[in-house]
């Protein structure tokens, strides 16, 4: 079980050519009741708008994990990734990252670091039910504490529907159902993952 709150803030310019960003999030989990692990971070993203249907931009993230009875396995993950965007008529909006992560940790396990890219799509929907969002993702992890195994590979699918007909004072439900699929010589990180998770959204 997951409990995650977060709080994002947006500026541009006047003219709307430049924003930058701002996510803040805090959370907890738990395994068969017990507190398994208490997260925090922040990610700052600018962006840029060169013409009306194409944007350049990067994004900074932070996020450090505490884990309850087991200290050796806290984490302190760090990434940089720069994006370009395009949006046309009838595709919608696509965005491509391509950047480097970092996980320090005294885990040999949990300590990586490698190549990361995403691609994410939302699609130009001519619907006032929902707005889509598709992000596929794919990860080189290099556990370099362990160095005589190759790294890992790491693909992860997601797509989140905000229910805009089911807003409620301003607020709209969102569903997000995901999956990640790790190949790794490790048996204990070969793995599959599925998740759905359910949440509220508003823009003030």
């Amino acid at each position: 079980d997951d409990l995650t709150l977060a709080f994002s803030q947006r500026w541009q310019d006047k003219v709307g050519r430049t924003a930058l960003q701002l996510d803040l999030s805090v959370g907890r989990r738990w395994n068969a009741g017990a507190i398994s692990a208490d997260r925090a971070g922040g990610e700052v993203s600018l962006e840029h708008l060169l013409r009306e249907d194409w944007a350049l931009g990067g994004k900074l993230s932070y996020e450090a994990a505490k884990i309850a009875n087991r200290p050796v396995a806290d984490s302190q993950t760090s990434r940089l990734t720069f994006l370009v965007s395009h949006r046309a008529a009838g595709l919608g909006a696509v965005t491509l990252e391509l950047g480097a992560a970092d996980v320090a940790s005294e885990a040999a396990g949990i300590a990586w670091r490698g190549p990361i890219a995403a691609v994410g799509w939302r699609p130009a929907l001519d619907s006032g039910w929902l707005d889509l969002n598709l992000d596929l993702s794919f990860e080189q992890r290099n556990y370099w504490r362990t160095p005589d195994f190759a790294p890992d590979q790491v693909l992860g699918l997601s797509v989140t529907a905000n229910l805009r007909k089911l807003e409620f004072m301003g607020f709209n439900p969102a569903v997000t159902v995901s999956g990640a699929r790790t190949r790794s010589q490790v048996v204990a990180r070969d793995t599959n993952e599925f998740g759905v998770s359910l949440g509220i959204s508003s823009s003030f």
